[in-house]
């Protein structure tokens, strides 16, 4: 199952979110789905609101993340939407949001997807 990667708490401790966090390249149906459902496996309150994070290395950030979002609805119970996603508008150019709703156990819970851009790691050269 592995390890819950963020926490989100209030001033006196009570977890108010959870947050999932992985690395995308390319449209890795495979690694979406893993991490997608570990949310809902760690999430053992039923929180209402939580976090998907995915660092993207990719020349084609805005193509990608089109892509992500139309793989969304072909996800599993319990992550298979029972809405449309929903694009939250932001105005940096490396972020890309949206929502998404989904049920568990007859009641709503809302996971946030953060697609963020990071620069490719440069190759280090060999030396002779």
């Amino acid at each position: 199952l592995g390890e819950l990667d963020l926490k989100i708490t209030d001033p006196e401790r009570q977890t108010v979110a959870i947050a999932e966090a992985f690395n995308l390249s390319c449209l890795n149906t495979t690694i979406i789905r893993e991490h997608i459902l570990k949310i809902f496996d760690y999430d053992a309150n039923g929180l209402p609101e939580n976090f998907i994070l995915v660092y993207v290395e990719s020349d084609d950030f805005a193509d990608l993340w089109k892509k992500y979002c139309a793989y969304l609805p072909e996800l599993p119970e319990p992550a298979k939407p029972v809405k449309d996603v929903e694009p939250i508008e932001t105005k940096m150019k490396k972020l890309r949001c949206a929502r998404t709703t989904h049920r568990v156990e007859q009641k709503e819970t809302i996971l946030y997807h953060l697609f963020i851009k990071v620069e490719k790691k440069a190759e280090k050269k060999a030396t002779p």
